[in-house]
């Protein structure tokens, strides 16, 4: 993995991660939809790099 998309991709997880540990300490609203906003974009990112789909929640996999 060339440095570019590591360092790229560390940003994005950490963002996700702290808006998801807002998220379990607030249980607001607008902390949730951030959080998933975070998801999608990391998701989005792998994808782009990987070619190939995300696993989502649970329902979809099944």
């Amino acid at each position: 993995m060339n440095e570019l998309i590591a360092s790229t991709l560390l940003v994005l997880v950490k963002e996700m991660r702290e808006a998801q540990n807002n998220y379990f300490k607030t249980r607001s609203k607008d902390d949730l939809v951030s959080a998933k906003y975070l998801e999608n974009k990391v998701d989005s990112f792998i994808r782009s790099v990987t070619g190939k789909q995300v696993l989502k929640a649970k329902e979809e996999t099944e």
